[in-house]
């Protein structure tokens, strides 16, 4: 089972199963700086946890771009949160899209460990937005046990999702044309930010 077949099978009953700090989630919205009338794409976006967020923060003239590759997961999705007029529901595998330059944020909440390779995820992420839009690569638990949570799941394929380290993940940033802003690391939360400069 890959991890597409994995998120088809387990989406009719994620809600139940993993759950979300709602005071964490309100501040890594408060973190990500996001603004009205902001064009955000939410990268893995699941079940929908940060849809209500997002299109209350961008508004009326804003746009969010809510994308996941699990066909069941934006079902999931758009059953809960289609009456929101500034949202985009995307079936599709991030690196099939071309948005070149087109985003003012590109936000990865709970999916970051899931791209085996993060150096090609930040270049793509990085095309995607346009000059001083900014990448943030977040979650509502800290590192270790998200890394533990999946080094132990009973799905094989979710094992080797893997975490780095924060200050790690800043250095891919500014390897490929990001200014890191801001790194959190520690038991509580894991919120990495950078803005595109080149």
């Amino acid at each position: 089972m890959n991890e597409i077949e994995f998120f088809n099978k387990v989406a009719h009953n994620w809600d139940n199963h993993c759950r979300h700090d709602k005071d964490k989630i309100i501040k890594i919205i408060e973190l990500s700086d996001l603004y009205y009338g902001a064009k955000v794409m939410d990268v893995g976006c699941g079940t929908g946890i940060l849809i209500p967020y997002l299109a209350e923060k961008v508004g009326e003239e804003g746009r969010v771009f809510a994308v996941d590759f699990s066909e069941n997961m934006i079902k999931m999705a758009m059953d809960k949160y289609s009456g929101f007029m500034n949202v985009e529901f995307i079936n599709r595998d991030v690196f099939e899209l071309d948005m070149k330059d087109a985003l003012d944020f590109v936000m990865c909440y709970s999916v970051f460990p899931h791209f085996e390779d993060k150096e090609k995820a930040v270049e793509k992420f990085h095309s995607f937005l346009k000059r001083n839009g900014r990448l943030i690569i977040a979650h509502s638990n800290g590192r270790e046990h998200i890394n533990n949570h999946h080094e132990n799941h009973e799905a094989e394929c979710l094992r080797r999702a893997y975490l780095p380290e924060g200050k790690f993940v800043a250095e891919i940033l500014k390897n490929k044309g990001f200014k890191p802003d801001k790194v959190i690391d520690n038991d509580e939360m894991y919120f990495v930010s950078g803005v595109k400069e080149l």
